[in-house]
């Protein structure tokens, strides 16, 4: 699981993006890739180009919305994520992964956000904040 940052920039030379791919075709368990605030999942995604497309290993999952998905050959398991579409949010990201429709009866969900939770953060006042009580089963109304 990447959780977001794939890349610094929706911006980079083909070569980047082909390093990468090949790096992770190298793998051979299910790899997730969370678009974060510095590659957002947007019209310019890296993960939306011709190049990406083409060469994206089958085992490569980029988490483009907020849905469960399944993990490949892990029964009862699925992530949810919550892809950033652009470079500022405006809300807890990954509060609405805790409502995804479940894929599967009873399976284990992994919920995976990009960015800071804020009883760490120095800067209350930030609207993309991951809010930790939501962490603990009681997502609070924000």
């Amino acid at each position: 699981m990447v959780a977001g940052d794939i890349f610094d920039s929706n911006h980079v030379d083909r070569q980047v993006v082909e390093k990468a791919v090949d790096a992770l075709s190298s793998f051979t368990v299910p790899v997730f890739l969370l678009p974060g605030n510095h590659d957002p999942f947007d019209p310019s995604s890296v993960c939306r180009t011709a190049e990406w497309t083409k060469r994206k290993p089958a085992n490569v999952v980029v988490l483009e919305e907020v849905a469960a998905v399944s993990v490949p050959g892990a029964s009862g398991m699925e992530v949810v994520g919550f892809p950033w579409s652009s470079k500022h949010q405006l809300g807890d990201p990954v509060l609405s992964c805790y409502n995804a429709a479940p894929s599967a009866d009873g399976a284990l969900r992994v919920v995976v956000g990009h960015g800071i939770v804020d009883e760490l953060s120095p800067n209350a006042d930030d609207p993309s904040l991951i809010v930790a009580e939501g962490m603990r089963g009681s997502a609070p109304e924000r």
